[in-house]
Protein backbone atom coordinates (compact mmCIF):
# COMPACT_ATOMS: atom_id res chain seq x y z
CA UNK A 1 0.00 0.00 0.00
CA UNK A 2 1.33 3.19 -1.01
CA UNK A 3 1.66 5.82 1.60
CA UNK A 4 1.06 9.73 1.62
CA UNK A 5 3.28 10.97 4.19
CA UNK A 6 6.84 10.79 4.18
CA UNK A 7 8.30 9.09 7.22
CA UNK A 8 10.65 11.99 7.92
CA UNK A 9 7.81 13.77 8.52
CA UNK A 10 6.45 11.57 11.43
CA UNK A 11 7.86 11.23 15.31
CA UNK A 12 6.55 7.97 16.89
CA UNK A 13 8.07 7.25 20.16
CA UNK A 14 7.58 6.75 24.28
CA UNK A 15 8.33 4.86 27.20
CA UNK A 16 6.97 2.91 30.04
CA UNK A 17 8.55 2.36 33.33
CA UNK A 18 7.48 0.39 36.34
CA UNK A 19 6.31 2.86 39.57
CA UNK A 20 7.77 2.70 42.94
CA UNK A 21 4.89 0.53 44.46
CA UNK A 22 5.18 -1.87 42.31
CA UNK A 23 8.97 -2.15 42.33
CA UNK A 24 9.08 -2.12 46.28
CA UNK A 25 6.43 -5.13 45.88
CA UNK A 26 8.42 -6.86 43.36
CA UNK A 27 5.81 -6.71 40.70
CA UNK A 28 6.05 -6.33 36.94
CA UNK A 29 5.05 -3.10 35.35
CA UNK A 30 1.16 -3.56 34.66
CA UNK A 31 1.31 -0.90 31.99
CA UNK A 32 2.11 -1.51 28.39
CA UNK A 33 2.77 0.50 25.66
CA UNK A 34 2.90 -0.98 21.57
CA UNK A 35 4.25 1.74 18.87
CA UNK A 36 4.56 0.76 15.50
CA UNK A 37 5.03 2.33 11.86
CA UNK A 38 3.43 0.37 8.99
CA UNK A 39 3.18 1.16 5.26
CA UNK A 40 -0.38 2.40 5.85
CA UNK A 41 0.52 4.50 8.90
CA UNK A 42 1.13 4.50 12.31
CA UNK A 43 -0.67 2.91 15.40
CA UNK A 44 0.30 3.63 19.13
CA UNK A 45 -1.34 2.06 22.12
CA UNK A 46 -1.13 2.14 25.35
CA UNK A 47 -2.70 0.42 28.65
CA UNK A 48 -3.14 -0.63 32.39
CA UNK A 49 -3.54 -3.01 34.05
CA UNK A 50 -6.32 -2.04 36.60
CA UNK A 51 -6.16 -2.47 40.19
CA UNK A 52 -3.06 -4.53 40.61
CA UNK A 53 -4.99 -8.10 39.45
CA UNK A 54 -3.70 -11.20 39.76
CA UNK A 55 -2.71 -11.06 35.81
CA UNK A 56 -3.33 -7.15 34.96
CA UNK A 57 0.21 -6.93 33.17
CA UNK A 58 -1.30 -9.96 30.60
CA UNK A 59 -3.88 -7.80 30.37
CA UNK A 60 -2.55 -5.00 29.39
CA UNK A 61 -0.27 -6.37 26.78
CA UNK A 62 -3.15 -8.09 25.56
CA UNK A 63 -5.12 -4.90 24.70
CA UNK A 64 -2.21 -2.88 22.86
CA UNK A 65 -1.42 -6.11 20.82
CA UNK A 66 -5.59 -6.23 20.02
CA UNK A 67 -5.46 -2.77 18.87
CA UNK A 68 -2.58 -3.31 16.20
CA UNK A 69 -3.69 -6.41 14.80
CA UNK A 70 -7.86 -4.87 14.18
CA UNK A 71 -5.85 -1.81 12.87
CA UNK A 72 -3.47 -4.26 10.35
CA UNK A 73 -7.49 -5.77 9.47
CA UNK A 74 -8.90 -2.78 8.81
CA UNK A 75 -6.21 -1.62 6.78
CA UNK A 76 -6.53 -5.08 4.82
CA UNK A 77 -10.49 -4.24 4.80
CA UNK A 78 -11.59 -7.27 6.95
CA UNK A 79 -12.73 -5.08 9.83
CA UNK A 80 -15.31 -1.92 8.80
CA UNK A 81 -15.17 0.98 10.53
CA UNK A 82 -18.02 0.99 13.22
CA UNK A 83 -16.60 -2.33 14.22
CA UNK A 84 -13.09 -1.52 14.93
CA UNK A 85 -13.48 -0.39 18.86
CA UNK A 86 -16.08 -4.29 19.04
CA UNK A 87 -13.53 -5.83 17.33
CA UNK A 88 -10.68 -4.86 19.38
CA UNK A 89 -12.46 -5.72 22.43
CA UNK A 90 -13.49 -9.73 20.89
CA UNK A 91 -9.51 -9.45 19.96
CA UNK A 92 -8.09 -8.49 23.34
CA UNK A 93 -10.49 -10.86 25.24
CA UNK A 94 -9.14 -13.81 22.63
CA UNK A 95 -5.96 -13.61 23.41
CA UNK A 96 -6.31 -14.11 27.20
CA UNK A 97 -6.12 -17.59 27.95
CA UNK A 98 -9.54 -18.51 29.61
CA UNK A 99 -7.99 -18.65 33.48
CA UNK A 100 -7.18 -14.96 33.25
CA UNK A 101 -10.07 -13.39 32.10
CA UNK A 102 -11.66 -12.70 35.52
CA UNK A 103 -8.76 -10.59 36.75
CA UNK A 104 -7.36 -8.94 33.69
CA UNK A 105 -9.07 -5.53 33.15
CA UNK A 106 -7.15 -2.87 31.61
CA UNK A 107 -7.88 0.62 30.30
CA UNK A 108 -6.73 1.30 26.89
CA UNK A 109 -6.43 4.63 24.64
CA UNK A 110 -4.82 4.32 21.20
CA UNK A 111 -4.59 6.44 18.06
CA UNK A 112 -3.97 5.36 14.56
CA UNK A 113 -3.38 7.92 11.48
CA UNK A 114 -3.91 5.95 7.77
CA UNK A 115 -2.82 8.26 6.02
CA UNK A 116 -5.36 7.19 3.02
CA UNK A 117 -8.19 7.09 5.89
CA UNK A 118 -7.71 9.23 8.66
CA UNK A 119 -6.77 9.90 12.03
CA UNK A 120 -8.41 7.01 14.54
CA UNK A 121 -8.82 7.94 18.80
CA UNK A 122 -10.10 5.84 21.19
CA UNK A 123 -9.97 5.26 25.08
CA UNK A 124 -12.02 3.08 27.67
CA UNK A 125 -11.33 3.80 31.15
CA UNK A 126 -8.57 6.48 32.40
CA UNK A 127 -5.52 8.13 31.31
CA UNK A 128 -5.18 10.98 28.69
CA UNK A 129 -5.43 11.40 24.93
CA UNK A 130 -4.46 14.96 24.49
CA UNK A 131 -2.55 17.42 22.85
CA UNK A 132 -3.08 20.04 19.27
CA UNK A 133 -4.98 18.41 15.95
CA UNK A 134 -4.50 21.21 13.37
CA UNK A 135 -2.88 23.47 16.27
CA UNK A 136 -6.07 23.55 18.38
CA UNK A 137 -6.05 21.94 21.44
CA UNK A 138 -7.47 18.47 21.63
CA UNK A 139 -8.44 16.34 24.66
CA UNK A 140 -10.20 13.04 23.72
CA UNK A 141 -12.23 13.39 27.15
CA UNK A 142 -12.14 14.91 30.04
CA UNK A 143 -14.01 15.10 33.67
CA UNK A 144 -15.67 18.37 34.97
CA UNK A 145 -12.77 18.86 37.11
CA UNK A 146 -10.52 18.36 33.68
CA UNK A 147 -8.73 15.76 33.98
CA UNK A 148 -8.79 12.74 31.48
CA UNK A 149 -9.93 10.08 34.38
CA UNK A 150 -12.37 7.60 33.79
CA UNK A 151 -12.61 4.26 35.37
CA UNK A 152 -14.36 1.86 32.83
CA UNK A 153 -11.93 -0.35 32.18
CA UNK A 154 -11.80 -3.16 29.15
CA UNK A 155 -12.79 -6.48 30.31
CA UNK A 156 -13.38 -10.48 28.82
CA UNK A 157 -15.33 -11.05 32.12
CA UNK A 158 -18.44 -12.20 30.95
CA UNK A 159 -20.52 -10.42 33.97
CA UNK A 160 -18.80 -7.05 33.40
CA UNK A 161 -20.44 -4.70 32.04
CA UNK A 162 -20.54 -3.60 28.35
CA UNK A 163 -17.89 -1.25 27.59
CA UNK A 164 -18.23 1.69 26.30
CA UNK A 165 -15.60 3.39 24.38
CA UNK A 166 -14.98 7.24 23.56
CA UNK A 167 -13.77 7.24 19.98
CA UNK A 168 -13.10 9.86 17.35
CA UNK A 169 -12.73 10.19 13.90
CA UNK A 170 -10.74 12.61 11.87
CA UNK A 171 -10.53 12.40 7.68
CA UNK A 172 -7.15 12.48 6.41
CA UNK A 173 -8.17 16.14 4.20
CA UNK A 174 -9.01 17.48 7.12
CA UNK A 175 -5.63 17.05 8.88
CA UNK A 176 -2.58 19.65 8.29
CA UNK A 177 -0.77 18.56 11.94
CA UNK A 178 -1.33 16.49 14.47
CA UNK A 179 0.81 16.32 17.95
CA UNK A 180 -0.68 14.01 20.67
CA UNK A 181 0.22 12.26 23.66
CA UNK A 182 -1.26 9.01 25.01
CA UNK A 183 -0.71 8.93 28.71
CA UNK A 184 -1.60 6.13 31.26
CA UNK A 185 -3.20 7.37 34.90
CA UNK A 186 0.70 7.23 36.40
CA UNK A 187 1.17 10.15 34.38
CA UNK A 188 -2.25 11.95 33.70
CA UNK A 189 -3.22 12.53 37.43
CA UNK A 190 -0.32 14.43 37.50
CA UNK A 191 -0.50 16.68 35.28
CA UNK A 192 -2.15 20.37 35.87
CA UNK A 193 -5.74 20.91 34.26
CA UNK A 194 -5.12 22.93 31.45
CA UNK A 195 -1.29 22.38 30.81
CA UNK A 196 -1.83 18.49 29.36
CA UNK A 197 -1.65 19.45 26.15
CA UNK A 198 1.51 21.78 26.27
CA UNK A 199 3.57 18.75 28.56
CA UNK A 200 2.26 16.90 25.27
CA UNK A 201 4.29 19.74 23.12
CA UNK A 202 7.34 19.75 25.16
CA UNK A 203 7.95 15.90 24.81
CA UNK A 204 7.66 16.10 21.48
CA UNK A 205 10.02 18.89 20.99
CA UNK A 206 12.46 16.93 23.44
CA UNK A 207 12.39 13.85 21.57
CA UNK A 208 12.29 15.46 17.84
CA UNK A 209 15.54 16.95 18.83
CA UNK A 210 17.11 13.94 19.33
CA UNK A 211 18.60 11.89 15.84
CA UNK A 212 17.96 8.20 16.52
CA UNK A 213 15.17 6.02 17.58
CA UNK A 214 16.67 4.91 20.28
CA UNK A 215 17.60 8.46 21.95
CA UNK A 216 14.17 9.63 21.45
CA UNK A 217 12.43 7.01 23.78
CA UNK A 218 15.36 7.82 26.04
CA UNK A 219 13.96 11.06 26.37
CA UNK A 220 10.77 10.43 27.31
CA UNK A 221 12.49 7.34 29.74
CA UNK A 222 14.27 9.92 31.36
CA UNK A 223 11.34 12.21 31.97
CA UNK A 224 9.55 9.56 33.52
CA UNK A 225 12.35 8.02 35.42
CA UNK A 226 12.90 11.34 36.95
CA UNK A 227 9.29 12.71 37.23
CA UNK A 228 8.42 15.70 39.57
CA UNK A 229 5.65 14.53 41.88
CA UNK A 230 7.37 12.29 44.64
CA UNK A 231 4.21 10.66 46.24
CA UNK A 232 3.27 9.39 42.43
CA UNK A 233 4.15 5.58 42.72
CA UNK A 234 2.24 4.10 40.40
CA UNK A 235 3.60 3.10 36.58
CA UNK A 236 3.92 5.39 33.94
CA UNK A 237 3.75 5.39 30.04
CA UNK A 238 3.80 8.22 27.41
CA UNK A 239 3.20 7.53 23.79
CA UNK A 240 4.05 10.45 21.43
CA UNK A 241 2.88 11.12 17.67
CA UNK A 242 3.56 13.96 15.47
CA UNK A 243 2.80 14.36 12.05
CA UNK A 244 2.80 17.16 9.57
CA UNK A 245 1.35 17.51 6.09
CA UNK A 246 3.65 18.11 3.37
CA UNK A 247 3.50 20.59 0.79
CA UNK A 248 0.29 18.81 -1.04
CA UNK A 249 -1.29 19.16 2.43
CA UNK A 250 -3.06 16.44 4.26
CA UNK A 251 -3.91 14.08 1.31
Amino acid sequence: MTTTSPSEKTLLTGASVPGAAHAAQGRPNQDALRLRRYGFGCVAAAADGVGSQRWAEWGSRAAVRAVHAVFRAYARGDVERPQITRAIGARYAALLKPRFRAEADTTCIFLAHLYNKGLFLGQVGDGALCGYINGVPFSLGEKEDGFTNLVVPLSADREAPATVWRARFIPQNKLQSVELMLATDGVSEDLLPGREGAFARYLLDRAGACRTLREQAGAVRRVLEAWETPLSRDDKTIGLYRWTAGPGGGR
